[in-house]
């Protein structure tokens, strides 16, 4: 009988974590400051708590003709329910982290260090110039290295010093949710 053993790929994720933690396979992310969400999920849910045991009663109890009372609480719970969804999906998503570069990379970054010509690329100790310009269908793009992560990062990129990685459209780390934002992930 011949045995077989499953090899699964070591996933990317796993080399490169920056500052986030990973659950469910890679499937969710959040920042090293975790408590601050489960905090602000533990506040959305003792306050609806607090609005059903108070308010909702009264309402149920002393609006009148019966059974309309029970309109609002039920809305009270449906917005609790959409409040405590959107935290966790703008807690727990992927924000767009552009991956570090595997140590083959890293070497041949090293070597596209050419320096550019406006003049504002000085290269430092071991890293190649900072700023470097490649034409894509005819248009010019300058693009900026990542001293961290070793990449040349995407136009409209920047690094999150908090989560320490690379983001594709950075826009602010958001300590409610302690979670990075992107201009695209705004949309909700």
């Amino acid at each position: 009988m011949v045995k077989y053993t499953l090899v699964m790929a070591k996933r990317r994720w796993n080399d490169f974590q920056g500052n986030n933690r990973f659950f469910c396979d890679g499937r969710l992310i959040t920042a090293r400051q975790f408590g601050i969400l489960v905090f602000v999920v533990i506040v959305i849910l003792v306050i609806a708590v607090l609005y059903l045991a108070f308010d909702a009663r009264f309402l149920v109890l002393n609006i009148r003709p019966i059974g309309v009372g029970v309109i609002f609480p039920v809305i009270g719970i449906a917005f609790m329910f959409y409040s405590l969804a959107y935290v966790l999906k703008a807690g727990c998503t992927d924000p767009g982290i552009v991956p570090r570069a595997y140590r083959d990379e890293e070497t041949y970054n090293l070597t596209l260090g050419a320096e550019d010509s406006s003049g504002t690329a000085k290269g430092y100790l071991g890293t190649p110039a900072r700023y470097r310009t490649v034409t894509v269908n005819g248009i010019q793009i300058k693009l900026k290295y990542c001293v961290t992560c070793k990449i040349w990062r995407p136009p409209r990129a920047s690094h999150c010093g908090l989560c320490n990685n690379c983001f594709e459209t950075f826009d602010h780390h958001c300590p409610v949710v302690s979670e990075t934002f992107l201009c695209k992930v705004c949309v909700f």
